[in-house]
């Protein structure tokens, strides 16, 4: 079969595929059976947890898939409807003690120990964004015993000596401040001794004693006693949730597993700044350092240069997309442990990466003085030399001698050499004649020759510093003397005389087998390989290639005409930047992937009918030898519209959400329209997560604005006759800036003369209500603007040179970018001053910034999905094309 002919069949799939999607694809939930029976006649409440979305899916023809995308909009029990996110408390439903459903699916459920509750319904709805469906949560309450006989129960009661239970707790409290212990509500009728071995909040696991921060809340703490601290403090984001605490209990013998639910009012918790804050102090700074490490451990000071009374803290730091309160002890996988304090000292241990070559991750931090703040980041580098230690010569009156051999206190000694014989650090040796010595790992020694004879010599000791990744050998010599006369000049001579001689035997005994050992190491990983060093690798260029396919097809490594060493692709490169194999490339026209086996597939975002990609160059290896080949992927698909492009009327669109009703809006613009859509279109209302369609669905010649959350018209003001208006006085935006346009642009058609004021004024418009929506923005495939504004937003631009808005001193919240294209798309910040204020991390793919507004300081961050590491600051503030 040629490539035209797997083309026009993989196409033709595509779009009897994309049909089915359109005609036949059907969102389902199933309700959900819950039965709760209570563990234990001691057990007052029990906290249950859950996810009413785990079997949400779609029926593809007759595959069922997981609907990844869907998500709750409200929830209702005994006729009331809520949020997601509220709270339903025993005085609202005399059924449950307390409920809470969240736009994610997840739920937390406490209910009382007392009588058999049946027939409780709670209903909910759940959007894809295309379809909603109603589901329902059918709940039976059973009270422990409540299936038994009285007297069966009586007499299990009497003779339990050993159940082990624990049901959670719910803890209401309006406090900035709540303290507790998880296993006041534990029964634990073994009377063994229970400890809490960790917990995990949002995914994150936390040893027992661990300070975890909450992004947006605060910090949380849970000892092995089960004692907790919960604290409201730094940064405040409204629409933050504290997150439910998952906790295990042991007791020697078994585990339990629990959940403690914390639910606060923040609105009633007033301002407590941190006790260092101190306004005096300038956080504005960048502090921004590469750390050069002398070995795994290393530490110092990031606030080092601050001098007198007036310096900032740090209120926390961000290793990858994880965020710490300061304090904390991070165990970091392949990469060992990490600590910032709140007065800038910190400490390195990478005790887990493999070697000096190893990449290790940076880390960004927030400098605060408690009304400001900025973050900087720190980059690693581990020093490739060897470790430096000089050799010591200590002479003594005393005969018990202590010291320290380290000048850097992060090396190590591993081991030490008297008389010839090696000991490890921390043993102890008796030397004939002399005494006892010791020398330990942290460089401290003791010599005790406290009942040896008057002028004895004490051997020369040679010990072993390490960095971690390599060693130095360095000696001590230690001169005894009964009296200060035996010190002078005159006779130290005499120990001198025999250093000429002690080179001959000493320095040759350690340095021979130095170079003898790597010798027979080096040829042994070198000989595996001979057979494939010698052997011709052959890969052919490929041109033309389908969506898909394997680049490894004509691809050889032969020797004597016999297969050697095994084919691989190590990276590839597209567009200048460089990826690993197993990454993917975003293109204007879609994603690219290529594995390792030679696997790759092109997922077009359907932005056009025909394309050509460019070249793509990819590494081939055998294991000894690499060779470099191009891809270039190639697609028509005009003849799926045999009649040619359809021919649609154009207009100009404005769409907006109606926030006061609380619902989400839901909208799929049309790829033919000009539109500008506002997900929010009333300034008084809270804003809700909404989800804005451009219009993705085919190719487009139209360029969209989509704005997340609101615009903000207060600075507006024009004149109607004598009367002055303002934009201020608005709360239906869209109104207002009708209004407007027909003052300053009589005459045009108001859809068409308000888009093109947003499109080109935006920057003036930008919200500054910390409170937003989680909204999901996708533009067409043209070159469109977005903004998200505040709110965990995940913001797709599709095809076309787009523009993605942000402001710095903002609660920008947490957003991914799915298809950022290096040099068609960019980052726009409109009221950066300089680009250090922006953070960018190549290798989480995460740009991060701090945000300051109304006294309150936000982390920020965008992470760019399918970003390459060669990815610069740069690439990313570069603007994109021209604005059509």
């Amino acid at each position: 079969m040629s490539n035209t002919d797997t083309l026009q069949n993989t196409t033709a799939q595509l779009a009897d595929q994309n049909a089915v999607a359109e005609a036949g694809r059907k969102l389902v939930d199933e309700s959900e059976e819950l039965h709760v029976v209570l563990p234990h006649i001691d057990i007052k409440t029990d906290i249950h947890t859950g996810n009413v979305l785990d079997n949400a899916h779609y029926w593809e023809g007759t595959q069922k898939v997981k609907a990844e995308g869907a998500s709750v909009t409200e929830f209702t029990i005994d006729g009331k409807t809520y949020r997601p996110g509220e709270v339903v408390k025993g005085d609202e439903s005399g059924k449950l003690k307390n409920f809470t459903l969240n736009k994610d699916g997840s739920y937390v459920l406490e209910v009382e120990n007392g009588g058999h509750i049946s027939g409780v319904q709670i209903g909910y709805k759940v959007d894809d964004g295309d379809t909603t469906v109603d589901s329902k949560i059918n709940l039976t309450i059973e009270s422990w015993g409540a299936h038994l006989d009285p007297s069966d129960a009586a007499d299990i009661i009497a003779n339990d000596r050993d159940s082990f239970v624990d049901a959670g707790e719910w803890v209401d409290n309006a406090t900035g401040k709540v303290s507790g212990n998880v296993l006041e509500n534990t029964v634990n009728k073994a009377g063994k001794d229970l400890t809490i071995d960790g917990f995990v909040i949002d995914g994150m696991k936390y040893n027992a004693g661990d300070v975890a921060a909450i992004f947006g809340i605060g910090t949380f703490k849970l000892n092995a006693d089960g004692s907790y601290e919960f604290s409201v403090e730094g940064q405040r984001v409204d629409a933050a949730k504290m997150p439910a605490v998952s906790y295990t209990i042991s007791n020697g013998e078994g585990k339990e597993n629990a959940v403690l639910y914390i639910s606060i009012d923040r609105s009633k918790i007033p301002d407590a700044p941190y006790a260092e804050a101190n306004d005096k102090a300038d956080p504005i700074v960048d502090l921004s350092t590469t750390k050069v490490m002398s070995g795994r451990v290393d530490d110092g000071n990031v606030l080092s240069h601050y001098e007198g009374d007036d310096k900032p803290y740090i209120a926390g730091f961000r290793i990858g997309n994880a965020y710490y309160a300061a304090g904390q002890t991070v165990k970091v996988e392949n990469l060992g442990e990490f600590t910032m304090n709140r007065d800038g000292s910190y400490r390195i241990n990478a005790s887990e990466i493999a070697d000096e070559n190893a990449w290790v991750p940076s880390v960004s931090y927030t400098v605060t003085n408690g009304y400001k703040a900025s973050s900087s980041l720190m980059r690693f580098q581990i020093d490739k030399d060897d470790p430096s230690d000089e050799d010591e010569n200590v002479n003594s009156t005393e005969k018990t001698v202590t010291g320290q051999v380290l000048e850097n206190t992060n090396y190590t000694v591993t081991e030490f050499t008297v008389n010839d014989t090696a000991y490890k650090a921390g043993e102890t040796v008796q030397i004939e004649g002399v005494g006892s010595f010791t020398l330990n790992a942290d460089g401290t020694y003791t010599l005790d020759a406290s009942n040896a004879a008057a002028g004895v010599t004490v051997p020369e000791i040679e010990y072993t510093v390490s960095n971690g990744f390599k060693t130095d050998t360095s000696s001590l010599e230690i001169t005894l003397g009964s009296s200060a006369p035996e010190q002078p000049a005159p006779e130290q001579p005499a120990p001198e005389q025999p250093a000429p001689e002690q080179p001959a035997p000493e320095q040759p005994a350690p340095e021979q087998p130095a170079p003898e050992q790597p010798a027979p190491e080096q040829p042994a990983p070198e000989q595996p390989g001979n057979e494939a060093a010698q052997a011709e690798l052959v890969d052919e260029d490929e041109k033309g290639g389908d969506i898909g396919g394997n680049v490894l097809k004509n691809a050889s490594s032969t020797l004597n005409g016999q297969p050697v060493g095994e084919l691989s692709v190590t990276e590839f490169t597209v567009n200048g930047m460089r990826y690993a194999a197993g990454e993917t490339a975003q293109l204007d026209a879609g994603k690219f992937t290529l594995n390792a086996d030679g696997r790759y597939w092109f997922d077009a975002n359907l932005s056009q009918p025909g394309y050509t990609s460019p070249e793509i160059t990819y590494t081939v290896s055998n294991g000894a030898k690499t060779d470099t080949s191009t891809l270039t992927i190639f697609y028509d698909w005009g003849h799926l519209e045999a009649d040619g492009a359809f021919s649609y009327p154009h207009d100009y669109e404005v769409l907006e959400g109606d926030n006061r009703t609380g619902m989400p809006f839901i909208v799929e613009g049309k790829h033919h329209d000009t539109e500008l859509i506002i997900g929010d279109n009333y300034k008084d209302a809270p804003a809700t997560g909404d989800k804005l369609d451009a219009g993705s669905a085919w190719f487009s010649l139209i360029s969209d604005v989509l704005v997340g959350d609101r615009l903000n018209i207060d600075s507006l003001e024009w004149q109607s006759g004598t009367t002055t208006i303002k934009g201020s006085s608005y709360n239906d935006v869209e109104e207002g800036l009708d209004d407007y346009m027909e003052t300053v642009r009589p005459g045009v058609d108001s859809d068409e003369a308000v888009y093109n004021y947003v499109r080109e004024n935006y920057a003036q418009l930008m919200d500054t209500n910390p409170q937003g929506g989680d909204d999901v923005l996708i533009g067409s495939h043209r070159d469109d603007i977005l903004i998200g504004n505040a709110g965990n937003d995940t913001l797709t631009g599709n095809a076309g040179s787009d523009t993605f808005v942000f402001m710095i001193n903002s609660n920008s919240g947490q957003d991914t970018i799915t298809d950022f294209t290096v040099g068609k798309d960019k980052l726009e910040f409109t009221d950066l001053v300089d680009n250090s204020q922006l953070l960018w991390d190549a290798e989480s793919r995460v740009l991060s910034f701090t945000g300051v507004q109304d006294g309150q300081t936000y982390e920020n961050s965008i992470a760019i999905q399918n970003a390459s590491t060669d990815t610069k600051l740069e690439d990313l503030l570069t603007p994109a094309a021209p604005l059509v």
